[in-house]
């Protein structure tokens, strides 16, 4: 992953040749300021919201993605919210919390389809962060502004929706999305 957005890991920083004592004087002298678990950024810059954002799936080695309303803000669906970041990744049991990090995990891997990279984040598709939000207690009138926003973008694909949808017939959220779906898209249904 290319990466110039003022944030790297630890073990980029030993796969550079640091040492773990030098990365601790770094800290200390506040060349680097520690993000997450392994994660630090540039300690003399601000970070920006993709920065933010990187950082959040930056420990986890490209094995993670933004989910529910992480993946809405890196879609730029809604505006960035830096506590509890959500972050999905496959596993047999949900790792260990991190602090501002929420982790989550699915024993199986999604269709390739629902995860996609967008301005170098890897996210939730539009169609499987709506069903994930609404699985984690979004109401309609919240799914319909994140909709809304999508369409706004140009973003949200209908038969994608409607495919992704049926892919997850029965899982938590999708009555939700497809009744509200039902609702501001009546073409959900063909």
């Amino acid at each position: 992953m290319r990466q110039h957005c003022g944030v790297i890991s630890v073990w980029q920083l030993t796969d550079l040749g640091f040492t773990t004592t030098e990365i601790s004087g770094l800290v200390s002298h506040g060349d680097l300021r520690r993000l997450h678990r392994g994660v630090y950024a540039d300690g003399r810059s601000p970070l920006s919201d993709t920065a933010i954002l990187r950082a959040a799936l930056l420990g986890f080695r490209g094995r993670a993605w933004l989910s529910g309303g992480a993946a809405a803000m890196g879609w730029g669906l809604t505006p960035l919210s830096v506590p509890r970041l959500e972050v999905t990744l496959v596993a047999r049991s949900t790792p260990a919390s991190r602090p501002g990090l929420l982790v989550r995990s699915v024993r199986t891997a999604p269709h390739h389809s629902e995860v996609r990279t967008h301005n170098g984040l890897r996210l939730s598709s539009i169609p499987r962060l709506l069903i994930e939000s609404a699985a984690h207690g979004a109401g309609g009138d919240q799914l319909q502004t994140l909709i809304e926003a999508a369409v706004r973008r140009n973003l949200l694909d209908i038969d994608d929706l409607a495919t992704t949808l049926a892919r997850a017939a029965g899982q938590r959220g999708t009555r939700e999305v497809r009744r509200t779906c039902k609702e501001y898209l009546p073409d959900i249904n063909r």
